[in-house]
C-alpha cells in the first residue's frame, strides 16, 4: 500500500496540468484556456475558467453595470484531475 502511494506522489510530482488549469504565463493567475466561452448574439457572452484554486463564472453583457460573476473554489481540475492549489 505503502508503493501506491508513494508512485501516486512521483505520478502528480511529474503531472504539471493541462491547458485548461495552468497558470497563463503572461496573465494574472488565469489559466490559458477558457473551460467556456459562449457569445451569444446580442454581443453578450459567458466565460468559465479556472484561476489558481477556483473556478470562475462569468457573464459579460453589452451593459457593464449589469456583469454578473460567480466563484467557487475547486480541489481539482475537471479536465486532467491535477490538484489545485492556491498560491500563498
Amino acid at each position: 500500500m505503502e508503493q501506491f502511494f508513494a508512485d501516486r506522489a512521483e505520478q502528480e510530482a511529474e503531472h504539471k496540468g493541462c491547458d485548461y488549469c495552468k497558470p497563463n504565463p503572461y496573465g494574472h493567475g488565469e489559466a490559458i484556456k477558457n473551460l467556456i466561452r459562449q457569445q451569444f448574439n446580442d454581443k453578450t457572452y459567458l466565460s468559465t475558467f479556472i484561476r489558481k484554486d477556483a473556478i470562475h463564472t462569468v457573464y459579460y453583457p453589452t451593459n457593464p453595470a449589469e456583469r454578473y460573476s460567480q466563484c467557487c473554489v475547486i480541489l481539482y481540475c475537471p479536465m486532467c484531475g491535477r490538484k489545485l492549489e492556491a498560491e500563498q
